[in-house]
């Protein structure tokens, strides 16, 4: 006996496995609980345009703590209906588009952690932050910009203002002028301007305890 294709059709309809159906749209607009337990999204399914709220997942989370990155109106995402249930929506993961390209250092098989244009790039522990090589323990503190930039400020200017800095056989030695020239350019260059100074205008940390 031949089976006919609107049979088959018929027992993958009845056959079908409804426990988890798995589909991807566009996010219309996002929601933040008033407690910041969870992220609603409104979400318009493709291709049928049918709309729906989903929960919002992420790769890790605790109190305080995870792994965050909020996505955009407009962006393509991935979502899942657990127990085949519209109202047990998930958006599981988002995806790349013409616009949202892959950032350059990716393509090249690094692991890469970039923040969205205008917004900020937060690594933290109450702690401690290591940044180092895999199996190896950072124990070098990391310099603090501020404090290391008026520590040598505060010992220039110490230096300049003194009326000598010392003793030779034939008397007081005075700062030689070129000396002197070249310390207040290094201290402009280096310390006082904020387009070439020392300290970094994108990385910041904090002294902590």
């Amino acid at each position: 006996m031949m089976i006919e294709a609107t049979d088959l059709e018929f027992m993958r309809e009845v056959f079908k496995d409804v426990r988890l159906n798995v589909g991807y749209g566009t996010i219309l607009s996002l929601s933040t609980s008033t407690d910041r337990s969870e992220v609603l999204v409104s979400v318009s399914t493709m291709p049928d345009g049918r709309g729906i709220i989903a929960t919002m997942t992420w790769a890790a989370t605790g109190n305080n703590a995870g792994f965050y990155s909020y996505p955009e109106v407009g962006d393509m995402v991935i979502f899942v209906n657990v127990l085949g249930h519209p109202d047990l929506a998930y958006v599981i993961a988002t995806c790349n588009s013409v616009e949202e390209l892959i950032p350059v250092f990716a393509t090249l098989g690094h692991m890469v952690a970039y923040a969205n244009a205008g917004k900020k790039l937060y690594l933290g522990s109450d702690t401690k932050v290591a940044i180092g090589r895999p199996g190896i323990e950072p124990s070098e503190p990391l310099v603090l910009g501020n404090v290391l930039t008026t520590f040598l400020t505060d010992l220039l200017d110490l230096i300049l203002d003194a009326p000598q800095i010392g003793f030779s056989a034939f008397g007081p030695v005075w700062l030689d002028p070129g000396i002197r020239s070249g310390i207040i350019s290094y201290m402009t260059t280096y310390l006082s301007n904020s387009a070439t100074n020392i300290v970094s205008q994108i990385g910041f940390t904090e002294r902590g305890e």
